[in-house]
């Protein structure tokens, strides 16, 4: 692991714990962790950020990893927003939505062809698990720090609906979404630092074909 990434995961992880923490230090409720709050708003362009250079990345080297990891971002990026329901009746995620009589027929298929798109990235990223998982074992940085980004989504989103499963949990419903939204703010974090490490891993190669070649013409004049 390099100084950079060393430094920029340590703060990551220094900042999310503060933020945590403030929930259970300040007495009055903070309106950073609700609904449109300054974290979830952070976190949704961060999703956005990490999209772009992801894209960016992807719009040199057409490597489909890349690509996939762009539009999952940018899907994460829409749904911190809210767009799911933000331009028809309900929202696209749910059942009822395609089976009201009430739901215009043009809305229901645009939810359907956005259903099949998730379906779509969704098994094409499964394909590429099991060399994820050999990546991550084997030490790779931009496997680790996408495993580290994923792991922060799953614990936060199980920590959201623990007080809905565990009733004894529901006075601590505050503070259990405290620690998700911060935990989705430093998941979002990490796949910033893997669309940054992609990048870089694009340019490096773009530096060594590059070298390549001039050492390839130089041969050649002699």
């Amino acid at each position: 692991m390099n100084r950079f990434t060393a430094i920029y995961s340590t703060l990551s992880f220094v900042i999310s714990i503060s933020l945590m923490s403030a929930a259970f230090i300040v007495p009055t409720r903070l309106n950073w962790y609700e609904e449109s709050g300054f974290i979830e708003v952070s976190t949704a362009i961060l999703f956005g950020l990490s999209g772009l250079i992801a894209l960016s990345a992807w719009s040199h080297d057409k490597r489909e990893t890349y690509g996939l990891f762009a539009l999952t971002m940018i899907l994460a990026f829409l749904r911190e927003f809210d767009a799911h329901k933000a331009f028809t009746t309900q929202s696209i995620l749910k059942s009822r939505f395609y089976l009201s009589d009430q739901t215009p027929l043009g809305e229901k298929l645009i939810g359907f062809l956005f259903i099949l798109l998730l379906l779509y990235t969704a098994i094409r990223l499964l394909s590429y698990v099991s060399g994820w998982l050999k990546e991550v074992f084997s030490l790779q940085k931009d496997a680790i720090v996408i495993a580290i980004a994923f792991g922060s989504l799953c614990v936060g989103k199980f920590l959201d609906t623990s007080p809905r499963i565990f009733t004894g949990l529901q006075e601590y419903a505050y503070q259990l979404r405290a620690i998700e939204e911060c935990l989705e703010l430093n998941s979002a974090v990490f796949f910033v630092l893997a669309a940054i490490l992609v990048y870089s891993k694009k340019n490096s190669k773009k530096e060594n074909t590059i070298s390549f070649k001039k050492y390839a013409d130089k041969l050649c004049t002699h």
